[in-house]
């Protein structure tokens, strides 16, 4: 019953409104006067006459309307202040000021206040074409004459809720109203409450993707870190390497240092390799290795001899690799020189492989620069 009558009396608030509209459209239908017939023109000047529309301030403050005419007086003040920024002469920019308000309030302002039932400017003409559903809705409720008003609906209601039945019957209706609203707005609810669950699991997979890309930039940071590390260990090495040459006690171990990976040297024969050296292997190479030695055919170290790359690759155990490159000397000599890496052993892997953040050229020229020193330093 509660609801029932707050119905009621919002139907008594709205009614109110509803008679000012259809009152304001009834006087404008009959109205044959330039103001409903030239609303064109109308549009067009509105901007200067609410300026000039002095009659206002005889009606009072909350009367005097000259909202169209703002954009035209903001425009006229406050372009002229640009001249002291801009070389262009004050009237000018009060032209251009004039021009641009004019423009705004011919676009924006004018036809709402034609629109407005109580600017004191509204044209028929023009809330038919700006606002023609609702013109043509409050057109139905008039067509009938001058007698009705939505005021009236309340009144009549009042009347008919003196009767049991016609109380029943009203009753029902309203019953019927309120349990299609209360559907209406559980509908509502309900796809609020899908675009709510749609934008939350959005959410969670925003959510899980930046944990994945900071959990991806924190091992790519960590393994630069990682590679930094090695790096600054090779250099240290080097350094070693470089200051025991100059004491003349460089050899293969230095080498063996430098990468934490074994290392052997081969000089390259017309038809054979001969062992020059090697450290950190297992101690199993002949001084001789003959091409044609089937036993040795597919080793990377006599790949890489013969091969046009002058490199080679292979893996003769189950996570250890041998990886060859040959080196041009002095003296018309060329060494082949293979480091033996396990797979357990990240340095000696990012430092004979190389990756996205090492150019493993750069280690295989320092490599190269200590042979050509060692070589140097036993020819004397």
């Amino acid at each position: 019953m509660a609801e029932q009558y707050d119905v009621f009396h919002r139907l008594e608030r709205i009614s109110e409104s509803l008679d000012q509209a259809a009152k304001t459209i009834r006087s404008s239908e009959v109205d044959t006067k330039l103001k409903v017939k030239n609303w064109l023109f109308t549009w067009f000047i509105l901007p200067f006459h609410s300026l000039l529309d002095f009659k206002g301030l005889f009606k009072g403050v909350k009367s005097l309307n000259i909202s169209p005419a703002l954009p035209l007086l903001t425009g006229t003040v406050l372009f002229p202040l640009a001249s002291f920024v801009v070389d262009t002469k004050w009237y000018i920019l009060i032209g251009w000021g004039a021009l641009t308000g004019y423009i705004i309030s011919f676009i924006f302002v004018a036809p709402r206040s034609m629109c407005d039932f109580v600017s004191g400017y509204f044209r028929i003409g023009a809330y038919s074409k700006f606002r023609n559903q609702e013109y043509e809705i409050f057109k139905q409720s008039i067509v009938h004459g001058d007698d009705f008003y939505f005021s009236t609906i309340p009144k009549q209601l009042q009347v008919l809720l003196k009767s049991d039945e016609n109380l029943k019957l009203v009753h029902s209706r309203i019953d019927t109203f309120l349990y299609q609203e209360k559907a209406e707005l559980a509908q509502k609810i309900k796809v609020l409450e899908e675009k709510c669950s749609d934008k939350e699991k959005e959410f969670k997979q925003a959510i899980k993707e930046y944990d994945n890309e900071a959990s991806n930039l924190l091992l790519a940071n960590t393994e630069v870190h990682k590679a930094m590390g090695y790096v600054v260990d090779f250099l240290k090495a080097t350094r070693l390497a470089l200051l025991r040459k100059s004491n003349k006690k460089l050899n293969i171990a230095d080498l063996s240092n430098m990468l934490s990976a074994g290392v052997s040297i081969f000089v390259i024969k017309e038809d054979h390799l001969e062992l020059k050296g090697e450290e950190r292997t297992a101690g199993d190479l002949p001084d001789i290795i003959r091409y044609d030695d089937e036993k040795y055919s597919s080793a990377s170290y006599v790949d890489a001899a013969l091969n046009e790359h002058g490199e080679s690759y292979d893996e003769p155990e189950t996570n250890h690799f041998i990886i060859s490159k040959r080196f041009t000397m002095k003296n018309d000599e060329e060494w082949v020189i293979s480091f033996h890496v396990d797979s357990g052993v990240e340095k000696a892997l990012f430092l004979s492989v190389g990756n996205d953040i090492l150019e493993i050229k750069e280690v295989y020229s320092m490599i190269h620069s200590l042979c050509l020193l060692q070589q140097e330093l036993e020819s004397h």
